[in-house]
């Protein structure tokens, strides 16, 4: 199946420049704006996280935790240093609040930066931290057993009911920001990995201890849950251990979610879904593939489709009215944060909310997942696979509808939810896996032309991921639907298309690329790639000479250029798929372009001087870190010389 997911250098100011007299850049309403900000709301509070008060340490603390959701103030707290003022004077805070809040914004900061601020906890030695905080939570929850059927008075019930609310917080916070650390790279989740074993512990243990009757908030089983679905789908040597604790039992879990208590915890009954199927796709020589994944498609599909969405939306994007309002203090002189009594407070609703989205969106990956895993031939990767006709029938009348339904909503809803391209995964990799069936369904065809035209209403947003699923879906379609798909497309969009990749060729490797530019740069070869199959895919069904000649023309362009920037995987990747379509395109002289294009154009020749640049890319090419392009390279590469006799003795 095709799957196609730090700061610039400052130039100098060239002579003649007119400047400012003063020396100083006038600041933009941007820049005078974030400077109130900053001067109203950062520094207040960034101070109050070292006062020597706790509720003044408290409330600082839940302010930025609401601040920094937004990028915006995220960045403008990072200016000062926020993070290792956490880990320097948060860390070991003695209120427990503080630390239980402080592990759910490093989480947050984690999961919303990325690799460079997890790289900068895992510098400070923040492990140390985390197996003490495991080895407190163990203790926490031993005392809690021993002492379930105590009694007291009322005010001693509500004081261990709020102390119990905190050790479940702290426990998902520090879960979260395990997994949250092993996800920003591989070398960090490698080192998270080596470690593994004491919070692997905490969350079986913790899991048995609430079979067959649930003892935590739903919402602490969850993340229990969520640990072991992250890491197992994505770590064989993950499930290698997990299959070796004695206490994890996968009907145990199955058997938990589905008891009466659990009736409306649609995310965990996802969650164990996922969990089975990572578990069956690494351990077990499953037999029944397709029956498996029919089974959890059909699951995922009842549970996630009774979910309200315009509910969820309703309720997750209210207006607030007075989040810009400044912090200021009261006649106590008491810190007064408006915006955290308006946004910080999460109501059941909000939190039922956000738990009903992360299903749904938890459902998009295990289903593109398991449509990945039905496309898989692991005995035969030539044949074609054979879907049974229960397996059809979920996708045409299920996997299908669903993901479409989405893509409708979101439409409608300027994507708020921001499901869109998860579930344009789920319709790309369906598109693909009924072009590796022996036979593509007749019921797919009629649903296909539907496809076609979401993905164009997709594609003309400026949305680098969107773009890279529309193209892939369009170049499934267009192998799928061959003449028919003409219909369908639009000759400004073919010329639209090729332009904007032009641009990309001469701006993006013109300068040297830093940081995210890095990133931005990686993610347009992506699209690249995907733009290249589609267009390539059209060139011999299109019925117009010219469109023809243009498509040709560009994957030469691209073949010239990018034969030499070997640094990047994907840059090989599109010299070989250039080259296959060019095969495919002429590969008869009989085709009604083929003379006009192929002989007229002078195409022999200008294969023959980039032959020698081929050969050069593809000797480049490192066979132990890239061993299948290695084989493709050398493939494209014989398929070349060949070619190029083919031809000549076509036109002899």
């Amino acid at each position: 199946m095709n799957k196609v997911n730090i700061m610039a250098k400052l130039k100098k100011n060239k002579r003649g420049k007119k400047t400012n007299p003063l020396g100083e850049k006038p600041k933009s309403k941007q820049d005078q704006k974030d400077e109130s900000t900053r001067q109203s709301k950062i520094l207040p509070l960034i101070n109050k996280l070292q006062s020597s008060v706790p509720n003044e340490r408290a409330m600082a603390m839940g302010a930025i935790g609401i601040l920094a959701e937004d990028t915006r103030m995220r960045k403008l707290l990072l200016k000062e240093k926020l993070i290792l003022i956490l880990m320097e004077q948060c860390l070991n805070d003695s209120n427990d609040e503080i630390v239980v809040e402080l592990y759910g914004l490093l989480r947050n900061l984690a999961i919303e930066e990325g690799y460079d601020v997890c790289k900068f906890y895992w510098r400070s030695n923040i492990w140390a931290s985390i197996e003490a905080g495991i080895n407190k939570i163990e203790t926490s929850f031993k005392f809690l057993e021993e002492n379930e059927a105590s009694t007291g008075s009322a005010d001693k019930k509500a004081k261990d009911k709020s102390k119990i609310q905190l050790l479940y917080d702290f426990t998902e916070n520090l879960l979260s920001l395990v997994a949250g650390i092993a996800n920003s790279s591989e070398d960090l989740f490698d080192a998270v990995l080596d470690k593994i074993d004491i919070p692997l512990a905490l969350v079986t243990n913790l899991l048995q201890w609430n079979s067959p009757k649930l003892r935590v908030t739903i919402k602490l089983y969850n993340a229990l849950l969520n640990f072991l679905f992250e890491f197992t789908a994505e770590s064989l040597p993950f499930i290698q251990k997990l299959a070796q604790v004695q206490n994890f039992q996968l009907d145990q879990l199955i058997a938990c979610v589905n008891d009466p208590a659990q009736v409306n915890n649609k995310l965990g009954k996802i969650y164990v879904e996922g969990i089975k199927f990572n578990v069956y796709e690494v351990l077990h020589k499953y037999n029944f593939k397709q029956e498996l994944a029919t089974e959890i498609l059909s699951t995922v599909f009842d549970v996630s489709t009774t979910i309200d969405l315009a509910k969820v939306n309703e309720t997750l994007f209210k207006p607030i009215d007075n989040a810009e309002d400044p912090i200021t203090k009261n006649e106590n002189g008491e810190l007064s944060v408006p915006f955290l009594s308006s946004k910080g407070e999460e109501t059941p609703e909000k939190i039922q909310a956000n738990a009903d989205l992360l299903c749904v969106e938890t459902s998009l990956d295990l289903i593109a997942s398991l449509l990945e895993f039905i496309s898989t031939n692991e005995d035969l990767i030539e044949d074609p696979i054979i879907l049974s006709e229960s397996t059809l029938s979920i996708l045409i009348e299920k996997v299908y509808p669903f993901s479409m339904e989405l893509l409708k909503f979101e439409i409608d809803h300027q994507f708020k939810l921001q499901l869109t391209e998860k579930a344009l995964v789920v319709l790309n990799n369906l598109t693909w896996l009924f072009l590796s069936n022996s036979a593509i369904p007749t019921e797919w065809y009629e649903r296909l032309i539907n496809v076609i035209d979401i993905t164009k209403i997709l594609l003309s947003k400026e949305n680098i991921d969107y773009q890279k699923q529309c193209l892939n879906i369009l170049w499934g379609a267009s192998k799928s639907l061959g003449p028919e798909i003409r219909a369908k497309l639009d000759e400004s969009m073919i010329e639209s298309l090729i332009k904007i990749n032009q641009e990309f060729i001469s701006s993006s490797f013109q300068d040297e690329v830093e940081g995210n530019l890095e990133d931005d740069r990686l993610a347009k070869l992506e699209v690249f790639l995907t733009a290249t199959g589609f267009l390539g895919s059209i060139a011999s069904i299109v019925e117009n000479t010219d469109i023809t000649r243009v498509i040709a023309e560009f994957l030469l362009q691209l073949i010239t250029f990018f034969h030499d920037k070997s640094q990047y995987s994907l840059c090989n990747e599109i010299v070989i798929e250039s080259l296959n379509l060019i095969y495919d395109i002429f590969g008869d002289s009989l085709y009604p372009y083929d003379r006009a294009v192929f002989y007229e154009g002078g195409y022999i020749e200008r294969l023959q001087q980039i032959e020698p640049r081929v050969k050069i890319m593809y000797k480049r090419i490192d066979k132990n870190r890239n061993p299948q392009l290695k084989v493709r390279g050398e493939e494209a590469l014989l398929n070349l010389g060949r070619f190029i006799q083919y031809k000549q003795s076509e036109y002899a």
